[in-house]
Parts: C-alpha cells; sequence; structure tokens
C-alpha cells in the first residue's frame, strides 16, 4: 500500500510532529511502516537477572545446592555474568612457572622493592643478614625464603584474578553485542537492570514482509495491540512494546546467541595485576 505523496515527502521530524497531533494516524495500516522506520515504536526495555535468557540464547546452569530449608537453588552462566561473579565462570588452568611469570612481567620496580623488603624481613626472623644475599636475584630469594609458597601464591592469584575479570569483559562484551541486535544498550552495569532501546525496525527486520502493511501476519499483531485485545491504552510507545511482546510470544524471533570463540586467551592488565598485588603485599609487610 503506497503512502500519498506528500505523506512520503515529510521529513522524520515532521513525522513525529505529526505524531503528536494525531497519533492514531500513525497506527494505522498505512502509516505503520512509517511510524517504524522514524523510532516511534521505540522503546525502553528493563532486562532484569531473571529474565535475561527470555532474549538471549546460551544460559546454562554452572551451579547447584540446597538451602537451609532443603529447597534446591541453582546458579547459571547469566547469574554470574549480570553480578560479575567472575570466580564463577573463569577455570583456571595455573602452572609451575605462573608466579615467575608474573614476577618477570607485571611486577613493577615499586612492587620488586616492597617484595624484597618482605623477604629481608624473613632473612633477619631466621637469624642471617639480608646483605648477605644481595647477589641472588628476586625470584631467587623467593623461591628460597618465601615459606609455604606465601609470596608465589599471591603472585599466582593475582594473576590468575586479573585473567578471570578479562574473562568476564569479554563474556559481558559479547552479551552486550548480543543484545545490541535489538537496539542501543544503554544501562549494562553489575547487578543492576540492563536497559536495551528496542528499535522495532531492528526487531523485525526480515521477520516481516518489507512492506509490514501487506503482511497478514504484522497486520493481525497490529490490530491484537492497536485495537485494546492485548494493550487497553494504545499510543504509539504501548503500541510498540505490545507488538514486541506478541513478536515474542508467537516466536517470530529468533533470539540472538551469546557468540564465545573458544580460541580466546585472557589477558593480563597492568593495572588490574598492580592493584591486586598491592592489597596481598600490605597484609605481609
Amino acid at each position: 500500500m503506497e503512502l500519498s505523496p506528500l505523506f512520503e515527502s515529510l521529513s522524520s521530524d515532521q513525522v513525529k510532529i505529526l505524531a503528536k497531533k494525531n497519533p492514531y494516524l500513525l497506527m494505522s495500516d498505512r502509516y505503520i511502516s512509517r511510524a517504524i522506520d522514524v523510532g516511534l515504536l521505540d522503546f525502553n526495555l528493563e532486562i532484569d537477572q531473571n529474565d535475561l535468557s527470555k532474549y538471549v540464547k546460551g544460559d546454562f546452569v554452572i551451579r547447584r545446592w540446597k538451602d537451609k530449608n532443603g529447597v534446591e537453588r541453582t546458579s547459571t552462566f547469566f547469574d554470574s555474568l549480570y553480578n560479575g561473579e567472575s570466580w564463577e565462570l573463569y577455570e583456571r588452568h595455573s602452572y609451575d612457572g605462573d608466579w615467575e611469570s608474573a614476577l618477570d612481567y607485571h611486577v613493577d620496580q615499586e612492587q620488586e622493592l616492597r617484595i624484597k623488603n618482605i623477604i629481608d624481613k624473613y632473612i633477619t626472623d631466621a637469624g642471617q643478614n639480608p646483605e648477605d644475599f644481595n647477589d641472588h636475584t628476586l625470584q631467587d630469594l623467593i623461591n628460597e625464603f618465601s615459606d609455604d609458597y606465601e609470596l608465589q601464591n599471591i603472585l599466582t592469584q593475582s594473576m590468575s584474578d586479573c585473567e578471570a575479570d578479562s574473562y568476564m569483559k569479554y563474556v559481558r562484551d559479547q552479551l552486550k553485542s548480543a543484545l545490541e541486535e535489538y537496539g542501543e544498550v544503554k544501562k549494562f552495569i553489575y547487578g543492576e537492570p540492563i536497559i536495551v532501546r528496542i528499535e522495532m525496525d531492528k526487531v523485525i527486520e526480515g521477520v516481516f514482509n518489507s512492506d509490514y502493511s501487506e503482511d497478514d501476519e504484522f497486520l493481525d499483531i497490529l490490530d491484537r495491540c492497536r485495537d485494546g485485545e492485548n494493550n487497553n491504552e494504545p499510543n504509539l510507545r504501548t503500541l510498540g512494546e505490545c507488538m514486541f511482546e506478541e513478536i515474542f510470544g508467537y516466536d517470530y524471533l529468533d533470539r540472538p546467541d551469546i557468540n564465545l570463540d573458544d580460541r580466546w586467551y585472557p589477558d593480563v592488565d597492568n593495572d588490574c595485576f598492580k592493584e591486586i598485588l598491592d592489597d596481598r603485599l600490605s597484609e605481609l609487610e
């Protein structure tokens, strides 16, 4: 169904002004495609933790337990992503050279001095003179005087924590990318509802005919939402919300999938490492 030449010539801003004066005109079968094109049916969708898997594929249970009342509880992959619980997601594969790598590539000069001062205290406590070991490398001193692998462990753990942070950032970036298939992600903060600007032209692209006014399934959804069956007080925003839920409810959409690359390898950010190691060294000083 073609638009009138006059209506077709209107700019997006002019269509929006017209919508304020006569929103029901833009809800008609004839002009609904224009309303969608200029974003009049777009709206903000708030997604909480329990609903995230409704909109994105790829969730799975990573932990089960029973609470004090014997009720089974579960924690899922998306739960951990939502809350920033990297310790539940990242599986660390340590090896003997981890702490040496941390020392060689991530410990700065200030931290080297702090570690040396800690070792000097170990040497003094053992009744020896630190100056007698001036020809030893810092790695040799750690190997010889760090009881119970205390320094080795905090170096390894600090690097592991940064790798887990790196993994969390990577996975959340993939989740955000999946959500962006619906529109702009306006809020994406650990532990808080995610807000996505649902852009109806993105949502229905490829789902219905490009000329929506000629697609019977699309028009059926429009009728149900516009005429009050599933939308008591229809306006352009609530029309978009209702149609989005209808499209979802009837499985017209293939939900985006979080796309993880098995080849991904963690990166250790030096600022992250410094902050974590500083805290752990303070506990030994």
